[in-house]
């Protein structure tokens, strides 16, 4: 979630498209991790911490609803 809306060398969806997006019924967005990070094994615990919790939070108070999944990023 710390793309969301972010200008970087691809494209990133706003709040605006995301929250739109649930409202058609069609999509539910989920959090994964908060900055994408290649290997989550080699996080430090108050690193892991704030990929995990941060972004949980952050799409809950942007979208509404409480998250009970998460979706790990890089498969």
């Amino acid at each position: 979630t710390d793309y969301v809306g972010v200008k970087t060398g691809k494209e990133h969806c706003t709040w605006d498209q995301l929250q739109s997006m649930e409202r058609s019924g069609l999509v539910r967005c989920y959090p994964h991790t908060a900055s994408h990070p290649a290997d989550m094994r080699n996080l430090k615990d108050a690193q892991l911490e704030r990929e995990l919790r941060e972004p949980l939070a952050r799409i809950e108070r942007r979208l509404g609803e409480r998250r009970p999944y998460l979706t790990y990023s890089n498969g």
